[in-house]
């Protein structure tokens, strides 16, 4: 029996350092904080890009983000490599020989639309825009397979939403209700709006 356990134990530890292993090969937290930092630019961009077009605005230059997208793609490179290296580009550093993996054109593109914003007419800047947010879009459901969690800690969380409009929402919240919280918590939600006005 004692052969049994110390075999089960010395199973369990090589099973738990070849995850350590494993996770430092990966380097997911190193992803995760580029990545977070990428997110946050792209969105940034979006909603500049978004005001500009819209509203007219010119508050914030997109220059700015052009230059952080710039690092980040940079940065980006330490985790992924460039593919078929002997294909194209041999003249380059190692680094930069082949074709970028499709997460980090997410953000050239990005950068390329917020680099040349002020040259593109009106069209094109409602474009750019499209652009930009399909880049963020499709850079977050690439990090996502990257470094996304597979399993959530409460079931609330893996749960469908209920897609409400804002509109849907107020009507909802001056009813008492909540879509937001699991039908379960409704009456919570209707004890704790007597004490609170909307």
């Amino acid at each position: 029996m004692m052969d049994f356990v110390a075999t089960l134990i010395a199973g369990l530890v090589a099973i738990g350092a070849f995850m350590g292993w494993r996770a430092a090969q990966l380097r997911r937290e190193e992803v995760l904080q580029w990545g977070n930092r990428c997110v946050e630019v792209l969105q940034l961009l979006q909603l500049r890009c978004d005001a500009q077009v819209h509203n007219g605005s010119t508050s914030h230059a997109l220059s700015e983000q052009a230059e952080h997208i710039s690092v980040l793609v940079e940065q980006g490179r330490l985790f992924f490599k460039n593919a078929s290296p002997e294909k194209h580009g041999v003249h380059k550093e190692p680094a930069y020989r082949g074709f970028r993996p499709v997460i980090l054109d997410q953000l050239v593109f990005a950068y390329q639309v917020a680099n040349e914003w002020e040259k593109l007419s009106p069209a094109d800047q409602r474009a750019g825009l499209k652009v930009v947010v399909c880049c963020k879009e499709r850079f977050v459901s690439l990090l996502q397979r990257e470094v996304g969690r597979k399993r959530a800690a409460d079931r609330y969380n893996i749960e469908g939403g209920n897609g409400h409009g804002l509109r849907s929402l107020i009507s909802m919240a001056h009813a008492g209700k909540s879509p937001s919280l699991p039908a379960e918590d409704q009456s919570v939600f209707a004890r704790a709006r007597r004490f609170v006005r909307f």
